[in-house]
């Protein structure tokens, strides 16, 4: 917590103080409520700089206290506390006898040196007409010279009491110190009477009286036993209210100022058609890309691992676009990393590897397909990206540890979402398994489950309030969009399909509601703006821009809204609980304010000094509104209207993902389907073509071996004819010769007319073989 040095820095955290969660702190059975710590780092000179004559503050000082640096709030005014202050009073007075002579100063603002101010709720003294009065102390006039002070507790612990005392019998001029400690019925009291012998020291006469208080008749012990009986349950009932309302984290946040600066400058740039065609189309780009993915074709899951390389194709390009959207988002959550698109890209491509590498190996050793194969491989992936960003930034985060924090809290946010995948699986198989009378009570923890998703994932993102709806909406939300759908789909009574209805319509009439709340300060408000200003019909916001705009404070009174989560409700709840389960020992107990840490005190976390926002120029002081509205109104106003724009975007986002939601889930199967017939389609024409081709390839090598034998059947053919032809020749030789040698030339002139053969033996063979056969049909010879 950062320390408050300086006046204008305790009132600015004064001023941002909550008080309803202080309220809802102090709404306890307990009679003994540890001290609320407002702020730390908080001098003597500063807080009597800031307290200065009392007027003014916004908690009266009779109900802070410095202690040891710290500015505490010990009580709040209840009706029990105010009455029991003005009862004692006038009796005080009526017993006296003389009031006439006794000044009753009130809670007047008493100073000792060199300690904080202090005020008791009641002080009496002499007035300047008693007779009789002893000499004025030193350093006193008789305007703050207190004789006797009270002071009166209602959930303050007795110990804290005694400190006021303790301050009071320093004070110069003290007689008497009383003090009274009233149950929560105001039918029980404790007391103490401090006589001041010595300035400085109590010598205690103290009795202790345990009886009802000014209720005599049983007529009105009964009356009083009701009322309180009726006080009880209503606290008890706003008490389970307010802890039912601290789990509505769209509740628990606002627009900071420039986030209403930009949703102003939008909505006066944008069209409303613009707006909603973005709406309509924005998820579409992830629907068509996830289809394409799932339209891929995969081989049957009996097939080996490696036989399946169009999965794991597939389930790499789905982790590379989670590994880059969480990469994304932890750059977003962490600004101050200032991350370049090279340190966003290989975090994605190596957890992407490891991850993929890692299924492949245990789906290899185990079986395929691998159980919850999306959330199986996430502890590598993460572990690699967490190596990444070790590498990458790891002086940086060594040098600044609270950059280091938030990426702690980054990466606890993805875990949380990671955790999701785990849950809703195991919900649905649950849903799945009950019968159809279970299914009615068992669709109840939907709504429970998404409740507390978003706690965990509001308590990891702390007070970045601009980040809380689009991160929460587009995981929690859409996550029980989706298994809402399946649920109704797979509900077997329409019973069922009711409830699950009906849960989501009452959860959207509670938040709607809670705007309706916010507003009605607006409208209340709005109504103090005369009708002849500028400002009289403009928009809400444009009012709150306006008083930012003239009004440096409420900025800073914006910055330092906290809210108190469910976990700090519920801790202060078992607190109480456990301090009063033993009333005996809360009786006598004494709780110095130096313990509340360990009591469960809820801290006020305020941010450190912001500077004044820069200022656009000068203001028209015929639209300025910072005459109409008190300081107060105006820190009021801002403050309701960015958290109705905060909350606003939170239900906005979330009716989106209830109508859109169901819309994906309904169109994703048709479209899937669309988009891998139409992948079939393509795939069986691909292979067609390929077919073809492959058939014309293996005609024309047919062709070819054709072309070739029947060119070898030709070679052979003109061989055999020239073999006939050269067949021919000889026996024509043949019968040549023998026919001029029957007529009887001469072997000599035969030679000069035919040509020589030097096988002629064996021509004149063949000739003589063939001499029975026709010359004129060589073919039938040659076949």
């Amino acid at each position: 917590m950062p320390p408050s040095k300086t006046a204008d820095e305790i009132r600015g955290v004064l001023d941002a103080l909550n008080l309803d969660v202080v309220a809802s702190y102090f709404d306890q059975d307990d009679d003994e409520i540890a001290p609320y710590v407002v702020c730390e780092g908080v001098s003597v000179t500063a807080f009597n700089k800031y307290v200065g004559d009392g007027e003014g503050l916004r908690i009266p000082l009779r109900f802070l206290a410095l202690d040891d640096g710290r500015i505490v709030i010990v009580e709040l005014p209840t009706t029990v506390h105010e009455s029991t202050v003005r009862n004692f009073e006038s009796k005080f007075l009526r017993a006296a006898g003389n009031d006439d002579e006794i000044a009753q100063r009130g809670a007047m603002t008493a100073r000792r040196a060199a300690s904080p101010k202090k005020e008791a709720d009641a002080t009496f003294g002499p007035m300047r007409s008693t007779l009789n009065r002893t000499p004025l102390p030193a350093r006193r006039t008789v305007a703050d010279w207190v004789t006797l002070a009270v002071e009166v507790g209602r959930s303050q612990p007795w110990a804290s009491l005694e400190e006021a005392a303790q301050w009071w019998c320093n004070y110069s001029g003290i007689q008497y110190i009383l003090l009274l400690k009233i149950s929560a019925t105001g039918i029980q009291m404790r007391y103490a009477l401090y006589d001041i012998a010595t300035l400085g020291t109590t010598s205690a006469n103290c009795k202790w009286n345990v009886s009802t208080t000014h209720r005599s008749s049983a007529s009105c012990q009964c009356r009083n036993t009701k009322h309180s009986t009726m006080r009880r349950l209503r606290r008890s009932l706003r008490r389970t209210a307010q802890f039912f309302a601290s789990f509505q984290v769209e509740l628990r946040g606002h627009y900071s100022v420039n986030r209403m600066r930009n949703f102003d400058e939008y909505r006066r740039n944008t069209s409303a058609f613009r707006a909603l065609f973005f709406c309509f189309i924005l998820p579409f780009p992830c629907l068509i890309v996830l289809s394409m993915v799932d339209a891929a074709p995969l081989a049957p899951p009996s097939s080996s691992p490696n036989a399946n390389y169009m999965f794991w194709i597939r389930d790499s390009i789905l982790i590379m676009l989670l590994t880059r959207a969480m990469i994304e988002q932890i750059s977003i959550n962490v600004p101050g990393l200032h991350m370049t698109d090279m340190q966003r890209l290989v975090p994605s491509v190596a957890a992407t590897l490891t991850d993929t590498t890692y299924k492949i190996v245990c789906s290899s050793l185990i079986g395929f397909p691998l159980p919850f194969q999306l959330v199986f491989g996430f502890p590598i992936g993460l572990t690699t990206i967490v190596i990444c960003f070790v590498g990458f930034f790891g002086p940086i985060l060594k040098r600044d540890r609270v950059l280091l924090g938030e990426l702690i809290m980054a990466i606890v946010v993805i875990n949380c979402q990671i955790l999701l995948t785990f849950v809703y699986p195991i919900y649905f198989y649950g849903f799945q398994s009950v019968g159809e009378n279970g299914q009615t009570y068992y669709v109840i923890l939907l709504p429970l489950i998404k409740i507390l998703a978003k706690n965990l994932i509001s308590g990891a993102l702390g007070t970045k309030y601009d980040l809380l709806p689009q991160i929460m909406i587009f995981n929690v939300d859409v996550f029980n969009a989706l298994y809402v759908s399946s649920s109704m789909q797979t509900a077997n009574s329409t019973t069922t399909t009711f409830v699950i209805i009906m849960l989501d319509a009452a959860q959207a009439l509670i938040s709607i509601s809670d705007i309706s709340s916010f507003m009605r300060h607006i409208i209340l408000l709005r109504r103090k703006i005369p009708n002849n200003h500028p400002l009289k019909s403009a928009c809400f916001v444009d009012i709150a821009l306006q008083i930012i705009k003239e009004d440096d404070h409420s900025v800073i009174h914006l910055d330092s809204r906290r809210y108190s989560s469910a976990v700090a409700v519920l801790r202060r709840k078992l607190s109480s609980e456990s301090r009063s389960s033993d009333p005996a020992g809360d009786a006598n107990r004494v709780v110095p304010a130096s313990t509340i840490t360990t009591r469960g005190v809820a801290v006020m976390v305020t941010s450190a000094v912001y500077p004044a926002s820069p200022k656009e120029g000068p203001t028209d002081p015929t639209r300025q509104i910072i005459s109409v509205f008190s300081s107060e109104e105006r820190k009021l106003f801002v403050h309701k209207t960015a958290q109705v724009l905060f909350t606003t975007e939170f239900v906005i986002l979330t009716e989106y993902t209830e109508v859109i939601g169901p819309l994906i889930y309904s169109a994703a199967s048709p479209l899937q389907q669309s988009v891998a017939s139409s992948f079939k389609k393509w795939r069986l024409e691909i292979e067609k073509r390929l077919a073809l081709e492959i058939q014309r390839e293996q005609r024309e090598q047919t062709g070819e071996r054709l072309n070739l034998e029947i060119l070898a059947a030709q070679a052979k053919r003109e061989m055999l004819l020239a073999e006939k032809e050269g067949y021919k020749t000889k026996v024509l030789l043949a019968l040549s010769r023998k026919q001029l040698r029957d007529q009887g030339v001469s072997e000599e002139e035969i030679d000069r007319v035919l040509p020589v053969n030097s096988n002629i033996a064996m021509v004149t063979n063949e000739a003589a073989a063939v001499s029975s056969t026709t010359v004129d049909s060589p073919d039938s010879e040659l076949h």
